[in-house]
């Protein structure tokens, strides 16, 4: 029961922003399971450690276009 309504909890904003046809953004994400559980939940996309890890400005655009920015 508790585990079902933290799921509906988290879930919500998600599924506002859909709703008013915005784009979601998660951040803090460090694992490859957050970024699953979040995905599932609707998240559209996220910020985090996992999917890129601090680099200096001049790095930015390589990985872009190495096609790092939108991992998993």
């Amino acid at each position: 029961m508790f585990r079902s309504l933290v799921l509906v909890f988290l879930a919500r904003p998600f599924q506002m922003a859909r709703d008013l046809h915005l784009t979601s953004v998660a951040e803090g994400i460090e694992t490859q399971e957050m970024w699953n559980a979040l995905k599932a939940l609707g998240c559209d996309r996220g910020q985090g450690y996992f999917l890129g890890r601090p680099m200096p400005g001049a790095q930015l655009w390589d990985w872009v276009l190495a096609g790092r920015s939108h991992l998993k």
